[in-house]
């Protein structure tokens, strides 16, 4: 049965739907804040620069001596609101892109952190090291695993002797 065939039954989520994305979140949110700054920081100067030649462009205008109506002059008025206004845009589109892609990749960074930490506090409680430690597929570090279960054998063949 379906959940329209049964409502009582509970929603069926997307795999997505379920996923903790922030897993060590002083750190992603810190990676997100200074992508964020970097990302302004560069269309803050693409847009000083831009503005600037526009103000230049106008000294020479200016001191051509054409009409201050004159169609050219409208022209680059409005080629100037143009090009801020897609600047804006592509800021806010470059800031939503850059932190979903900084999310995406930092908890690949810090899935693996918090797992050792988790295991960490486990074993200093209860004195018990889990079988095997394993990080999750695709996440960063995916070395390390192996070679701490080698070492936590080599420590367990150590003790027992």
């Amino acid at each position: 049965m379906t959940p329209e065939q049964n409502p009582q039954a509970p929603a069926v989520r997307p795999k997505w739907y379920r996923r903790q994305y922030l897993v060590y979140p002083k750190f992603q949110l810190s990676l997100i804040l200074v992508n964020a700054l970097i990302t302004t920081v560069v269309f803050g100067f693409i847009t000083y620069q831009v503005v600037r030649a526009y103000v230049a462009l106008d000294d020479q205008i200016q001191s051509s001596r054409l009409p201050a109506q004159n169609l050219f002059v409208e022209l680059l008025n409005a080629q100037l609101q143009s090009l801020v206004y897609h600047l804006a845009v592509g800021l806010i589109v470059s800031l939503i892109f850059s932190g979903t892609i900084t999310l995406i990749i930092s908890n690949k960074m810090a899935g693996p952190i918090t797992r050792l930490k988790e295991i960490f506090i486990k074993t200093a409680r209860t004195g018990e090291w889990p079988e095997n430690v394993h990080f999750r597929q695709g996440d960063f570090f995916i070395d390390l695993p192996p070679i701490i279960n080698q070492a936590v054998q080599a420590i367990k063949r150590r003790w027992n002797r």
